[in-house]
């Protein structure tokens, strides 16, 4: 089975599992530094609500995938 996403070094990242968002039920595969200061896991809803940054990279955030 094919993967939908490829690995991007410092953006998109393969892992074994994906945790739960820090602000609701949902998965949340995005680690991200929030505007508030600390990191958190969110859902694609959080990430935009609580990003520090609207990108990814190094210092700023990374999409999770299982793979």
């Amino acid at each position: 089975m094919e993967t939908p996403h490829k690995e991007v070094p410092h953006k998109i990242i393969r892992v074994g599992s994906i945790p739960k968002c820090d602000f609701c039920p949902k998965p949340g595969p995005y680690d991200f530094k929030t505007q508030m200061g600390p990191w958190a896991h969110g859902c694609e809803e959080h990430w935009i609500q609580y990003r520090a940054a609207a990108w990814l990279g190094l210092g700023l955030g990374q999409f999770w995938f299982v793979a």
